[in-house]
């Protein structure tokens, strides 16, 4: 009697796909409960990976198509293994699906990118289903991560001593769990909402509503957190091995007492463990994170706060953004932050990250919006990229319906609208174009644009090389963006210009802005008083040579103070004290400050410091 054909047992293939940012690493985050589920049900399983640069994703940064060389790499790679199921993080472009489907034996290709409904989520059934196994065990609709102990073996496609691992993520359940109700907002009160994708939280957020993705807890996020920390110390391969930790998860933020306490006793090596949180969050539990930085420096650890969405610091677009801040919680939780990186330099870390994320420019921008946001960001010393940053209006989001009723949704974006970072992370996702309700802040976009040697406009674009040699030839002071920014909306107030004219005027705007105030005999009583350790002198400060004293365009008294030692050069700005205001040191009636991307963690910079607060007490007075 013919018994029939043989059916060949399941052997699992994980395919992940590395993108050389690790900040834009999607959906392999499970591999290692897929890879252990599997291994626990019997199945034998190989987890390959393979760095996909911008050679490997022509057509899109969420779709696989190597050159042919590579694919014909990890084909042989894949054949060699013999899998039934190949499941790669990210969508395979039609000829590297066409080569795997070739293989025999493969009876499924599976990409989490395509066939996994919500981010985050890969169910027990979705395992299941992939290797053809039964449905006994735990719920189908059961996350595959509260029924798997992770495993972190795997190898690369080919080897490669280049490949560096910058950090793990670790996830615990939702990122987010901010969800102000939208009805709350009068933006939103009496806007049709039906569709929407979210009935609260950020009205721009593509996140899933309630009871979605994310939104499905896991039973422990602490506990989870800690399973993966211990299992990747366990199981992955030495050339993977890294002690920098994502924490993506606002469960393991919001009890991170809890956390640290089981993390301090694993003997882990010095490690940086990475937080992502909202200002008004951080101020929540910041006792609990000072109070931890004793035993984190005792043992080499590191707390980074990165990615803090502030959004904007105009009143009325943040109300439309949902986002429930204002700028004076948002100075309270900067002055916290810098105040903890002060007392505990390297042991906390803020500004090294580019301290906030911002959304400038929206459909609703006015010019008092930018020259708000433009004095906001050099009061607090915010980063200057956000200055041409603008809003991503995704389909299903609150705010785009907003739009849509405001008749601000357009066929097309009327200018070049590149982005310096996407919120994109699907293959498939897409944005709305629109157009700006007032057409003199979009002149001050296609401006902004172009500001900036890191500026996304081709160098040949004619506007931007007229800029570049305008602002050339202006002081450094004039040439600091928030004040571009600030003279800009100025120069705009009577209505759109052309480039050539809009440019000139500029010009003549910056160059009519002068000293004010005490501010010029500040900036030579600074300078005579430094005159012994300038660059080039047989003195210094600190070790440190004062390369340039200026008036700092940022404040109407303000010096500004460039001092260097051999290649480390660094950047301060001294104001007349006032006690409402953050400062690194205070002395003499003055308050010095740095910029958020200046890391004061060497001896030879906090020395410097200190320096300089003794010599504001001592001569402080003299200068004003």
């Amino acid at each position: 009697m013919d018994a029939g054909p043989t059916i060949a047992p399941p052997r699992l293939l994980l395919l992940e796909f590395l993108h050389p940012d690790p900040y834009r690493q999607f959906r392999s985050d499970e591999f290692p409960f897929v890879q252990g589920f599997a291994r626990a049900a019997g199945v034998e399983t190989r987890w390959l990976y393979e760095v996909a640069g911008p050679e490997a994703r022509p057509d899109s940064e969420f779709v696989i198509e190597p050159p042919p060389r590579r694919r014909a790499a990890i084909v042989a790679a894949v054949r060699d293994f013999s899998p039934t199921a190949v499941v790669a993080n990210e969508a395979c472009g039609p000829a590297l699906s066409a080569a795997l489907g070739d293989i025999p034996g493969i009876g499924r290709v599976v990409s989490i990118a395509r066939d996994v409904p919500h981010y985050g989520a890969v169910e027990v059934g979705h395992v299941r289903d992939w290797l053809g196994l039964g449905h006994d065990g735990p719920p189908l609709r059961a996350l595959v991560v509260d029924h798997a102990v992770p495993d972190y073996a795997c190898a690369p496609v080919a080897p490669d001593p280049g490949v560096v691992f910058p950090m793990l993520t670790v996830i615990g359940g939702a990122p987010c769990v901010y969800r102000r109700p939208l009805r709350a907002n009068p933006w939103f009160r009496d806007l049709d909402l039906g569709g929407a994708n979210r009935v609260g939280g950020c009205s721009f957020c593509l996140g899933d509503a309630v009871g979605t993705s994310w939104e499905r807890q896991v039973s422990s996020p602490v506990a989870l957190a800690l399973l993966q920390i211990r299992r990747f110390r366990e199981t992955a391969p030495p050339g993977r091995l890294t002690d920098r930790y994502r924490l993506f998860a606002y469960g393991v933020f919001h009890r991170m007492d809890e956390f640290f306490a089981g993390a301090l006793g694993m003997d882990l090596p010095p490690s940086e463990f990475h937080f992502s949180c909202r200002p008004d969050e951080f101020l929540g539990r910041a006792a609990m994170v000072e109070a931890l930085l004793p035993d984190l420096r005792r043992l080499g650890h590191s707390i980074h706060v990165w990615n803090m969405g502030v959004e904007n610091f105009s009143p009325d677009e943040n109300a439309r953004f949902n986002k429930g801040l204002d700028t004076a919680l948002v100075a309270r939780a900067l002055d916290r932050m810098r105040g903890l990186e002060e007392r505990w330099p390297g042991t906390f870390v803020f500004t090294r990250h580019g301290g906030l994320s911002f959304i400038l420019f929206t459909p609703w921008t006015t010019l008092d919006d930018l020259a708000l946001n433009a004095r906001e960001a050099r009061r607090l010393g915010v980063d200057p990229v956000f200055l041409r940053s603008r809003l991503q209006v995704r389909p299903g989001t609150p705010i785009a319906f907003l739009a849509a009723r405001d008749g601000l949704t357009a066929p097309r974006f009327e200018q070049d609208s590149p982005l310096d970072f996407s919120c994109q992370s699907y293959p498939d996702e897409d944005e709305i174009p629109w157009r700006f309700r007032h057409p003199e802040v979009a002149v001050a976009y296609r401006v902004m644009l172009r500001v900036g040697e890191n500026s996304r406009i081709p160098a040949g674009d004619p506007l931007r090389r007229s800029l570049g040699e305008t602002l050339a030839g202006l002081p450094p002071s004039a040439r600091d963006p928030t004040v571009l920014l600030e003279t800009l909306a100025g120069v705009l107030r009577s209505g759109p210009l052309p480039d050539e004219a809009v440019v000139a005027a500029l010009e003549r705007a910056l160059q009519s802005r002068t000293p004010g105030g005490r501010t010029g005999g500040a900036v030579e009583r600074f300078r005579r008083l430094l005159a012994p350790v300038q660059a080039g002198g047989p003195r210094t400060l600190a070790g440190f040579q004062v390369e340039a004293v200026e008036r700092d365009p940022s404040e109407g008294d303000g010096v500004r103070l460039v001092l260097a030692a051999g290649s480390d050069r660094l950047a301060f700005s001294v104001f007349p004290d006032d006690p409402t205001q953050p400062a690194a040191v205070r002395g003499g009636g003055w308050r010095l400050v740095y910029p958020p991307t200046l890391s004061l963690g060497s001896p030879a910079r906090r020395r410097l410091l200190r320096t300089l607060g003794t010599l504001l007490e001592r001569f402080g007075p003299r200068l004003a």
